[in-house]
């Protein structure tokens, strides 16, 4: 996908994920988002242009940490992430690399809050598995 195809997917799904932003908010989470690439940057531009639902961005790309998105949020290194915060994933394929790079840092990933957003579109959790804290039960480190 390219950069206006990323785009559409997030318009497409604004209010699902809204609503998912919300309620992360409401239950004073601070919220991250793993990769400053494409998909994470259409994300911000669509989901969070206003920069109230996102702290800062995670990339382990060096050369991005440090810069400011044209979003206004501040692209961050792994060491920057605690066991408080929620970490949305932009893109499922790197899910299960986000999480070897995650406990290759030192992280006890079963206790890190992880969301992939494709799967939260795709409806493979609910806001309801958020809200009750099913999400956060983890078997494995990459499920």
């Amino acid at each position: 996908m390219d950069s206006k195809e990323y785009h559409e997917y997030y318009q497409n799904h604004f209010s699902k994920l809204e609503e998912l932003l919300e309620l992360l908010k409401n239950k004073q989470y601070s919220v991250v988002l793993w990769g400053a690439g494409l998909k994470g940057q259409a994300f911000l531009e669509i989901c969070d242009s206003e920069n109230i639902y996102v702290q800062s961005v995670i990339d382990r790309d060096s050369r991005k940490q440090g810069k400011v998105l044209s979003s206004g949020h501040v692209v961050r290194q792994i060491s920057d992430v605690n066991s408080n915060m929620v970490v949305l994933v932009a893109n499922e394929k790197y899910y299960a690399s986000v999480c070897f790079s995650l406990f290759d840092h030192g992280y006890d990933v079963k206790k890190i809050k992880l969301l992939c957003l494709d799967w939260f579109v795709a409806d493979r959790f609910t806001l309801e598995d958020v809200r009750s804290g099913k999400i956060w039960e983890r078997k494995r480190y990459y499920d």
